[in-house]
């Protein structure tokens, strides 16, 4: 399992430099890069266990079915219009962020018009 934490901005000046709102995530690193938090941060550490090759899997067929989906508009509409940023809408549709928060892919559904239920039968692998 890896190891990662999140440096979270508690200091409204330091929001400001970091170009983020207080509360917000403004960086991730692994836990050997951090040494000692500074003022105005808090450090969250979260373990995540590795996806499984079915996970993964199944993240790469959603991702390749929302990007049909998507068609020919542009990333950074859909995104703007599911209220994410386009590098997460991207990470989505190649498949490196396999396990998207499912109010994530319901904003998608919604605004590529497809079902949830359609997502599901699409990202299911066949059997073995």
């Amino acid at each position: 399992m890896g190891l990662v934490v999140q440096v979270i901005t508690t200091d409204l000046e330091r929001a400001g430099e970091a170009g983020a709102r207080v509360g917000r995530v403004v960086g991730t690193a692994d836990l050997g890069a951090i040494t000692i938090p500074v003022s105005g941060y808090r450090v969250v550490a979260m373990v995540r266990p590795p996806l499984t090759p079915e996970e993964r899997l199944r993240g790469e067929q959603l991702g390749s079915t929302l990007r049909q989906a998507r068609g020919e508009r542009s990333i950074v509409e859909v995104a703007a219009a599911a209220g994410m940023s386009a590098e997460t809408l991207r990470k989505i549709e190649t498949g490196r962020i396999a396990t998207p928060a499912f109010f994530t892919i319901a904003a998608l559904a919604d605004v590529l018009d497809i079902s949830l239920d359609h997502l599901v039968v699409r990202s299911t692998p066949a059997p073995t």
